[in-house]
């Protein structure tokens, strides 16, 4: 569920530069918490990619701009 709540915030159509900080922290501890529980092999490269999507959020702005879903 935590990791659903990250999705939708990266997802949202208003973000402020303060919650791109709180969500690198809350997206770390997720995953942190996901390695606590699952077996090794879930952790592909899939999972870490979740922390660079935080990322090209504080570097290119809103998600929703970026998406390719509609060309495609």
């Amino acid at each position: 569920m935590r990791l659903n709540r990250v999705f939708q915030r990266i997802c949202a159509k208003v973000i402020t530069s303060n919650e791109i900080f709180m969500f690198k922290e809350d997206v770390a501890t997720t995953i942190c918490m996901l390695e606590m529980v699952m077996l090794p092999f879930f952790f592909d490269v899939m999972i870490h990619l979740v922390i660079h999507l935080v990322e090209e959020l504080d570097l290119c702005g809103l998600i929703h701009t970026q998406w390719m879903y509609y060309i495609e």
